[in-house]
């Protein structure tokens, strides 16, 4: 029985022995690697410490002036775009819808960095307009649907039109 073990291919539990060998090795690792000499390419001279200071020192007064600089950290806010109007829910159909409200939409998208796709702005409601204005419904916390309806062209800042 033990023979069929053995060709059958169970391996062997680690005995306790085998741990602390191991263990030991690499502790024997780890002390070597920390007795190893660190090797620098640069050599350090009081000279050295001195521009190295005057670099860092000049650093704030060289920033002092821009405005991205001055403590407070800036506002984020997507371009203005211009209102368009939707008349119909937008959405994947077969055949692909189609228009200049569609362009719209993705114009809108493309402005807050949702690309639709290697063509951008093309007039058509294929897949990867759908995908941006999913990833546009889930970053404002809309319904993850796809379909760009009232509620999806309202936070795009468009207007629907009944």
């Amino acid at each position: 029985m033990s023979e069929q073990r053995k060709n059958t291919g169970t391996r062997k539990r680690a005995t306790k022995k085998d741990t602390e060998n191991k263990t030991t090795r690499t502790q024997k690792k780890v002390a070597e690697e920390q007795a190893a000499p660190v090797q620098q390419n640069k050599e350090v001279t009081p000279d050295r410490v001195e521009e190295e200071v005057e670099k860092t020192a000049n650093v704030p007064e060289q920033m002092a002036g821009k405005p991205e600089h001055d403590g407070a950290k800036p506002e984020r806010t997507p371009p203005a775009a211009a209102s368009f109007e939707v008349a119909r829910v937008l959405k994947v159909t077969k055949p692909l819808m189609r228009g200049d409200d569609v362009k719209a939409l993705q114009t809108a998208l493309i402005e807050r960095n949702y690309h639709c796709g290697a063509n951008g702005a093309d007039g058509t409601y294929g897949r990867l307009t759908a995908y941006a204005v999913r990833c546009f419904q889930a970053s404002k916390g809309l319904i993850v649907n796809g379909r760009a309806d009232r509620y999806t062209i309202a936070a795009l800042g468009g207007t629907w039109k009944e």
